[in-house]
């Protein structure tokens, strides 16, 4: 056999092995935080609305990656009051909105730090995931009403998220 003919069966060869592999998932895990502090005076109104946002690009393995990441996936939403002053059995009742998700809340204990994960399904998960694919951000939106007041609180939201790049 010719060498010429030896070289363009290797090249043959290497061309359909590599062709044939499939890009490598390189999975980026991360643990990403939103909080906000909720205060009401005695002269509000006992209603909350509070809008504010998780910033996938607060934690540095994410944020190094930004360009090459092409899917999230998470695995749970989590929230627990991480501080609270006010009355004693002062409690929330409303909604917890993550991304286009909804959670009814009734008569959550403020200073109750129990860490509460979110029932949300698999579809929601995925939604949520889309969203922070677009831009990186999720919004939460707590509404709804303390029964006491004055009171200040602080939430914590926990995701749990593998970035896949």
């Amino acid at each position: 056999m010719s060498r010429k003919y030896l070289h363009t069966i290797s090249f043959i060869s290497l061309f359909i092995l590599f062709a044939s592999c499939e890009k490598a998932i390189i999975p980026i895990p991360a643990t990403l935080y939103a909080d906000a502090v909720i205060g009401i005076t005695g002269a509000d109104p006992n209603n909350i609305d509070k809008l504010f946002e998780l910033d996938a690009s607060t934690d540095p393995d994410i944020k190094s990656n930004l360009d090459l990441i092409e899917s999230y996936e998470i695995s749970s939403v989590s929230y627990q009051i991480v501080t609270f002053s006010g009355f004693a059995g002062t409690t929330f009742s409303g909604n917890m909105i993550v991304g286009n998700s909804t959670i009814p809340v009734n008569n959550l204990n403020l200073i109750d730090p129990t860490l509460y994960t979110m029932p949300l399904s698999a579809a929601e998960l995925e939604s949520i995931a889309t969203d922070l694919l677009s831009d990186n951000k999720v919004q939460i939106r707590i509404t709804g009403n303390i029964n006491n007041k004055p009171t200040e609180f602080r939430i914590k939201f926990t995701f749990k998220v593998v970035a896949k790049i």
